[in-house]
């Protein structure tokens, strides 16, 4: 583990972050009594033939056994499913964590949903429109993809097809958005329409990201069309 973040809601993506530090779950070789140390914890590889059965099922594993001064900290990993078990034990308190369910959650019905707001313009182009969609989602797909992929859909055509989020970075109260320069150049648009182009991007974004403004970038620079100019750094207030 390299990266630990909490309280992370919004279904980002932070492999590319930068590593904040380095926890070994399991170091090979794989044999029994092995160990190494991770800070005050010392773990040790204690049996390669672990049965343990939870609320999923029961599995063959390895148990891995942290001991520091005060806790014992005991985990189970099953070959091709991975950690099923982690039990906690300090003084007379003891935690456990057991694996539920395992499988295909898209066939078993089970992916996490979200229910997002979409804001669009109207068809005679004189209001701001708002819609209530929930999204299901597997491994890996992040919140950002999803918004920009009903953004560019028939219903909304709020992003051309071909306009690309290249990155986003989430503050504590501002999301900034980088696209491609076709957000511009294939926006096509009169001024009142523009704007509530902009206003959708900026509203429907910011949100379903629990954020108070957007700063709107285009290829690492400020907002510039023919009817509308924001600075690098500009934030827009999200109003909904």
């Amino acid at each position: 583990m390299i990266n630990s973040i909490e309280e992370s809601y919004y279904r980002i993506n932070y492999l590319a972050e930068e590593p904040t530090y380095e926890e070994y779950y399991l170091k090979s070789p794989i044999k029994e009594k092995v160990s190494w140390q991770d800070g005050s914890i010392v773990w040790t590889i204690e049996s390669l033939n672990e049965k343990v059965e939870v609320p999923a099922g029961e599995f063959t594993c390895i148990k891995v056994v942290g001991k520091s001064g005060d806790f014992v900290l005991e985990r189970y990993f099953a070959k091709g499913v991975g950690l099923v078990k982690q039990r906690f034990v300090s003084d007379n308190m003891t935690v456990e964590d057991n694996l539920s369910k395992f499988g295909d959650a898209e066939k078993d019905n089970c992916l996490p949903a979200k229910e997002l707001t979409i804001y669009y313009p109207s068809e005679n182009v004189d209001k701001l429109l708002e819609d209530r969609v929930v999204e299901k989602f597997k491994t890996g797909e992040t919140l950002v993809e999803r918004i920009t992929e009903l953004l560019k859909s028939e219903k909304y055509r709020v992003l051309s097809k071909n306009t690309r989020l290249l990155d986003i970075k989430k503050g504590e109260n501002v999301l900034r958005l980088n696209f491609s320069k076709e957000l511009i150049t294939e926006m096509n648009a009169g001024s009142g329409y523009e704007a509530l182009l902009i206003d959708s991007i900026v509203n429907t974004y910011g949100y379903n990201f629990g954020v108070e403004g957007v700063i709107l970038n285009v290829e690492g620079k400020g907002y510039e069309s023919g009817h509308f100019v924001f600075g690098k750094d500009e934030v827009l207030k999200v109003n909904r």
